[in-house]
């Protein structure tokens, strides 16, 4: 299944993840990875939107991810995301792929214009 990626150093991409594995979804983020859910993501894209990110960002001393921190409200609180972000859909327990990479990987690179491709 595809989704978006976002690294701290504004490269978006699709990849490829397999949803129903675990240790893909590791992969995907970069280690154990925890969910992020929070209003500016659904007021955003009027949907329950999340992020999977690393759990242990800090503790491996990973870069600051400019568009996480900004779903994750940072300016508010002052805690940002570090690390790789991947999008995903909050399907009750489940985590599922956005119906539509394509289209989440144009919205943003419109609404965020310092996302670049590699």
């Amino acid at each position: 299944m595809k989704t978006v990626k976002v690294t701290p150093d504004n490269i978006i991409s699709i990849i490829n993840v397999d949803f129903d594995d675990f240790r893909d979804l590791q992969k995907a983020v970069g280690g154990h990875f925890e969910t992020v859910s929070t209003k500016t993501l659904y007021e955003t894209f009027k949907m329950p939107m999340i992020m999977l990110v690393d759990e242990d960002g800090i503790m491996k001393q990973k870069e600051v991810n400019r568009l996480g921190s900004y779903f994750y409200d940072a300016d508010g609180h002052g805690w940002p995301i570090l690390g790789d972000i991947v999008f995903a859909i909050a399907a009750g327990e489940d985590i599922e792929a956005p119906d539509d990479a394509e289209a989440l990987k144009i919205f943003l690179k419109m609404n965020f214009s310092y996302l670049k491709e590699e």
